[in-house]
Parts: structure tokens; C-alpha cells; sequence
């Protein structure tokens, strides 16, 4: 079984391991970290630097897990969509947005009113 096909499975039954260790190089396959992302946000870790800067696979994965921002692009890390979903998901995840996002009044709130 390709390690793709295996990380798709793994990813489902939430086992940080498995993924761990069945992704050994960064994945460039959109469609397959797609799908991972979607059911663990911070398997954005095995993406490609491509893929980290692609909105949509970011997007995915700060939904599922707003922590997955620290995983994120520099440019997606500034991208006030991006960032706002995923304090909205996880306030905490703001100490990974850019230093001017985590001074938007927004953003600060909607991360407030997250952990409350």
C-alpha cells in the first residue's frame, strides 16, 4: 500500500503515530494531505512548503485544529481569513499568527471569545 494511501487511514483512526511514521518525506499530493488535514489539522506538519502556503489545504486544517497554524506559511500566518478561523477553532492559536494580526482587535476578541 503507498504510504499516501496508508497516511489516509492512519490520519482517520487518529493515531499521531501512525502518520508519524508512514509520511517520511513531505507530501506534495494535494488531494492526499487534503484529506489527511481534514481529519487532523496538524498532520499539516507533513505537507510540502507548496502545500503549507496553499490556502484551502491551510484553511482545512486550522478548522480542524487551530493550532495547526504554527504549520502554516509565514504568508498564511498573515492571512487574516486563515488566522481568524483558526482562533475561532482554538483561541491559543493566535501566538502563531504575524505580529500585526495578533494585534487586530478582532481577531484578539474572536480568540477570546473562543477560550471562554
Amino acid at each position: 500500500m503507498p504510504f499516501e494511501t496508508t497516511s489516509i487511514l492512519c490520519a482517520r483512526q487518529s493515531s499521531r503515530t501512525c502518520i508519524g511514521v508512514r509520511i517520511n518525506r513531505p507530501s506534495k499530493d494535494r488531494a492526499v494531505v487534503l484529506d489527511v488535514v481534514q481529519a487532523r489539522g496538524d498532520a499539516l506538519k507533513y505537507a510540502s512548503d507548496d502545500l503549507r502556503n496553499d490556502q484551502g489545504i491551510v484553511l482545512s486544517a486550522v478548522q480542524q485544529d487551530g493550532n495547526a497554524l504554527r504549520y502554516a506559511s509565514i504568508d498564511l500566518r498573515n492571512d487574516r481569513a486563515v488566522v481568524l478561523a483558526a482562533v475561532q477553532t482554538s483561541g491559543s492559536a493566535l501566538e502563531y499568527a504575524t505580529d500585526a494580526l495578533r494585534n487586530d482587535h478582532g481577531i484578539v476578541l474572536s480568540a477570546g471569545l473562543q477560550d471562554e
